[in-house]
C-alpha cells in the first residue's frame, strides 16, 4: 500500500514527463495497431473477395482457339475450374465525354460454364443468359461518368457503332484497382472502362461463335502452379497460344500487394522509432528519480523491504506507462484502422469488407508498449535494489573531478559565460545528451522519409512528363496502319508535328528468366519520346541493338553486351535474338526500344505503326479530340496533361500519409526536447536560482536552456539527415517495381522544412521549462540541495 501510494505521488511529481512519455507510447502503439490492423483487414478483405468471386490463378491468352479447349483444360491434373471467354478492347464514344474511350468487352459465363472471375453486383440486375445488347459496367466507370441502369453506351466495332444498355453496376476481382495493363501506374475511368456482356452478345458483335481468346483457370488446393502452367502451355501450343499470366502478375492484384507490403513495413519501422525514443526518455527519467530518492530507498531498505520488492516497485513505473499507453493506443489504433481500411477498400473497390479486432495484433501491441517501457526502467530498478541502507542514506559520492582533456579545457576557456554554462551541462551528462541527439535525429529522419516520398513522386512525374515525353497527345489506332497515316495526321490543321510509334507485346528471355512487356519502335531521330541513360545522358535508338529499361534489366538480369531472345506474343510471328546495346531510365512502365524500321522488318510489320505522337498548335487539343472521335480507325487518344493529372490524383493517398507522418515527427521531436529540458531544469534549479540571485536576468537564464537545446539539436539534425536519407533509400527500394522505379530522392527543401519543423517543435517544448524559470522563488530555490 505504501509503495502504491508512492508510485502515484512520484508520477504526479513528474506528471509532465510521464505524460510526454505516455503520449509517445500511445502514438507508437496506435501507429503499429492502425498499420497492422489495416494490413490484416485489407489482406483479409481482399482474400475473401478473391475467394468468393473465384479469382483466376492463371489466365491463358489465345488467338481464336476452339471452345472445346475448355473441357480439355479442365481435365488437366491440378485444375479446378476453367472459363473460356472473349475479351476485346474497342473504341467507344460516350455521351458527355469529350474524348474517345477504350472499352474492354468481356464475355460472361453461360449457364453450364464454370464461374471464374465472378462479379459482385452493386446495383441494378444481372444479365439474362440469352440477352443481347445489354451490359454490366464497373463501379468506378459508372461513378465517374454518372451512368445508371437503363443508360446506353456505344462501342465501335469494325467501324460500326453498336448499342449496349446498362443493366447493372458491378465490381470485378480483376479490377479491384483499375489498371488497363501492367505498363500503367494509374488508369483513369475517364478513358478506360470494362463492359461485361453475355456470350451471345460477344458472338454477335465479334463473330466469335465456337471460339475463345482467354482461359481463366483456378487451381485445386495443393496443386503446383508451375506444373499446371507447363501443362496448359503444352495443351494450347497449337491453338494460337500467346502467354500465361499468373495471379501475381495480374495488374490489379500486383498493385494491391504493393500497398499491403508498404503497410506492413510502415507497421514495423515507424512504431519502432516512437517506442525507441520513449524508452530513451524513460531511461533518463528513471535515472533522475532513483538518484533523487536515494534516501527514501535507504529508509525502505532499513524498514525491511527486500531488494525484489524494491525492484518490482520501480519496474511498476514502466509497467504503468506501457499499459496506459497500450490501453489508450490500441483503441485509437483500431479506430484509425477502421477508417484506413474503409479508405483503402474504396480506393481498391474491395466488395467484402472486414474490420476485425485481430487479437494477435492487440496482444503484440500490448507486449510492445509494456515490454519497451519495462526494459527501459530495468537498469534504474536494479540500481535502486543494489543500494544498501547505509549507502543510500548518504548523499551520492561525487565522481572524481579529474583534470579533463586539454581540448575540453581549451574549449571552455574560449567560450563566453552564456555558452560555457550550457556546454558544461552537456559534458556533465553525456548519456542524456546522446539520447537527446538521437531523439532529435530520429524525429527529423521521420520527416525526411515522409518528405522523400513527395520528392520522389514529384521527380518521377517531372522526369517522365517534362523530359521523356514531349508530345501533347498520342493517337492510338485500333489496329496497325500504314506509315502514310503519319503524313495524314501531320496535315491536320491542329497538329504542328507528328511522329510514328510501333508497339508490340513481347516476351524477353535470357537464360532461364523471362519477362513480358512492350517492344517499342521509334524513329532514329525521335523528338517526342526521348530516352536517357541512368546517368542522365540522352540516347537514341540504335541499329547496334536494343535499349532496355532498367526495370526490364532487373527482371531478366541482362546487361549491355548480352544477347536476349525477343518472342512476340502473337502467334505466327518469329522470335529473334538481339544484342543489348544499353540501358535507359524509364521511371514509369517498362519496355525495350529499337529503331522503328528494325521492328517492322524483324517482326513482319511492313511499314506499320500502332500510334502517332503529336504536338498540337495553340488550342488544338479540343479540335484533335473532335476529329479523332469521328474516325473508326482511332481507338482513342492519350493526352499528356490528363495522364499527369491522373497520376497526381492517384498520389493523393500518399500525400495524406505524408501529412500524418509530419505531425507525428513534430510530436516526437517536441516530446524528447520537453522531457530532457524539464529534467535538466529540475536538476539545475539551485544553479539557475543562484544565477538569478547574483543578478542575471531571468530572460538570459532561460536563454541558457535555449542554447543547450540548440547545441544538442545541431548534431541531432545532422545525424537525422543521414538516417533519413538511408531510410528513404530503404523505402524507395521496397516500393519500386516493374511498373514504377522509385528513386531515393530528397530535395534540399525537404531537409530545410523538416529541420524548421523540428526546431519549431523544440521551441514550443521549451516553453514550460522557461516558464518555470520565470516562476522561480529565488530565496527558496537557493536553499534546495539534492
Amino acid at each position: 500500500m505504501v509503495l502504491s501510494r508512492k508510485i502515484w505521488r512520484d508520477i504526479l511529481g513528474y506528471k509532465g514527463q510521464f505524460i510526454a512519455v505516455t503520449v509517445m507510447i500511445v502514438l507508437g502503439v496506435a501507429l503499429f495497431s492502425a498499420s497492422y490492423l489495416s494490413f490484416a483487414n485489407l489482406k483479409t478483405s481482399a482474400e475473401e473477395s478473391y475467394e468468393r468471386l473465384n479469382f483466376a490463378d492463371l489466365t491463358v491468352y489465345l488467338a481464336g482457339a476452339p471452345d472445346t479447349l475448355v473441357e480439355r483444360a479442365r481435365r488437366l491434373p491440378g485444375v479446378d475450374k476453367v472459363l473460356g471467354r472473349i475479351s476485346r478492347d474497342v473504341p467507344m464514344d460516350l455521351a458527355g465525354s469529350e474524348r474517345r474511350l477504350t472499352a474492354r468487352l468481356v464475355s460472361l459465363p453461360g449457364p453450364k460454364d464454370d464461374r471464374v472471375n465472378d462479379l459482385h453486383l452493386v446495383r441494378g440486375s444481372r444479365l439474362d443468359q440469352n440477352s443481347i445488347g445489354e451490359t454490366l459496367i464497373l463501379k468506378e466507370f459508372a461513378e465517374f461518368h454518372e451512368l445508371q441502369p437503363g443508360d446506353r453506351v456505344e462501342p465501335i466495332i469494325d467501324g460500326i457503332r453498336r448499342e449496349l444498355t446498362v443493366r447493372g453496376v458491378v465490381i470485378s476481382p480483376e479490377y479491384l484497382y483499375l489498371l488497363q495493363d501492367r505498363q500503367q501506374m494509374a488508369t483513369s475511368p475517364r478513358d478506360f472502362g470494362v463492359f461485361f456482356v453475355t456470350r451471345a452478345t460477344a458472338d454477335e458483335f465479334f463473330g466469335t461463335a465456337g471460339t475463345i481468346d482467354q482461359l481463366a483457370v483456378t487451381l485445386q488446393p495443393g496443386a503446383r502452379e508451375e506444373t499446371v502452367k507447363e501443362a496448359l502451355q503444352e495443351l494450347c501450343r497449337g491453338y494460337g497460344y500467346r502467354r500465361i499470366m499468373e495471379r501475381d502478375q495480374q495488374p490489379s492484384y500486383s498493385a494491391l500487394n504493393m500497398e499491403l507490403q508498404g503497410l506492413s513495413e510502415l507497421g514495423v519501422m515507424f512504431p519502432a522509432l516512437f517506442l525507441g525514443v520513449a524508452a530513451m526518455i524513460i531511461v533518463v527519467l528513471m535515472a533522475r528519480i532513483v538518484k533523487r530518492q536515494r534516501s527514501e530507498i535507504g529508509l525502505l531498505r532499513a524498514l525491511g523491504y527486500p531488494r525484489a520488492q524494491i525492484t518490482r516497485h520501480y519496474l511498476s513505473f514502466g509497467f504503468l506507462i506501457g499499459s496506459t499507453g497500450a490501453a489508450v493506443g490500441l483503441p485509437v489504433g483500431y479506430a484509425l484502422s477502421v477508417a484506413m481500411t474503409r479508405v483503402y477498400a474504396e480506393f481498391f473497390s474491395i466488395p467484402y469488407l472486414s474490420s476485425a479486432v485481430h487479437p494477435a495484433v492487440q496482444v503484440t501491441g500490448i507486449a510492445l508498449g509494456v515490454g519497451s517501457c519495462t526494459l527501459a526502467v530495468l537498469q534504474a530498478a536494479r540500481r535502486a535494489a543494489r543500494l544498501t541502507p547505509a549507502e543510500a542514506m548518504r548523499p551520492e559520492a561525487p565522481s572524481a573531478p579529474g583534470t579533463g582533456s586539454p581540448a575540453r579545457i581549451a574549449l571552455l576557456r574560449q567560450l563566453k559565460l552564456l555558452w560555457k554554462i550550457p556546454v558544461r551541462s552537456i559534458m556533465r551528462t553525456p548519456w542524456r545528451s546522446v539520447f537527446t541527439v538521437l531523439g532529435i535525429a530520429v524525429a527529423l529522419s521521420l520527416l525526411v522519409v515522409s518528405g522523400s516520398f513527395y520528392d520522389a513522386f514529384e521527380v518521377i512525374i517531372g522526369r517522365y512528363f517534362d523530359k521523356i515525353i514531349a508530345y501533347d497527345a498520342r493517337v492510338n489506332f485500333t489496329s496497325p496502319l500504314s506509315m502514310n497515316v503519319v503524313g495524314e495526321v501531320e496535315g491536320w490543321p491542329e497538329v504542328a508535328r507528328a511522329e510514328p510509334v510501333l508497339e508490340l507485346p513481347v516476351r524477353f528471355r535470357l537464360g532461364g528468366r523471362e519477362y513480358e512487356t512492350i517492344l517499342t519502335g521509334l524513329p532514329r531521330d525521335a523528338e517526342m519520346y526521348r530516352l536517357y541513360e541512368p546517368g542522365g545522358n540522352r540516347v537514341q535508338v540504335t541499329t547496334a541493338g536494343i535499349l532496355l529499361s532498367t526495370s526490364v534489366q532487373r527482371e531478366i538480369g541482362a546487361v549491355p553486351g548480352d544477347t536476349i531472345v525477343i518472342e512476340p506474343l502473337f502467334p505466327g510471328l518469329p522470335a529473334t535474338r538481339v544484342k543489348v546495346a544499353g540501358l535507359v531510365d524509364l521511371p514509369v512502365g517498362s519496355a525495350g526500344f529499337l529503331p522503328l524500321r528494325d521492328v517492322q522488318t524483324l517482326f513482319r510489320q511492313n511499314n506499320a505503326v500502332t500510334a502517332v505522337m503529336v504536338r498540337t498548335r495553340a488550342g488544338g487539343i479540343d479540335a484533335l479530340r473532335n476529329r479523332t472521335s469521328e474516325l473508326s480507325t482511332v481507338a482513342g487518344i492519350e493526352e499528356a496533361a490528363a495522364a499527369r493529372e491522373d497520376i497526381e490524383k492517384w498520389l493523393g493517398l500518399a500525400y495524406a500519409f505524408i501529412g500524418i507522418m509530419v505531425l507525428f515527427g513534430m510530436a516526437l521531436g517536441g516530446a524528447i526536447v520537453y522531457s530532457i529540458t524539464s529534467i535538466n531544469t529540475m536538476e539545475r534549479l539551485p544553479e539557475l536560482a543562484t544565477l538569478c540571485l547574483i543578478g542575471m536576468d531571468k530572460r538570459r537564464v532561460g536563454g541558457l536552456l535555449g542554447r543547450e537545446t540548440l547545441i544538442l539539436a545541431v548534431p541531432g539534425l545532422i545525424f537525422g539527415v543521414g538516417i533519413g536519407r538511408l531510410l528513404a533509400g530503404v523505402f524507395a527500394a521496397s516500393y519500386s517495381s516493374d511498373v514504377m522505379t522509385l528513386s531515393a530522392v530528397v530535395l534540399p527543401r525537404t531537409y530545410l522544412w523538416s529541420a524548421l519543423a523540428i526546431m519549431a517543435a523544440a521551441v514550443f517544448a521549451l516553453l514550460p521549462s522557461i516558464r518555470r524559470i520565470y516562476r522561480i522563488n529565488v530565496a527558496e530555490a537557493a536553499k534546495y540541495r539534492e
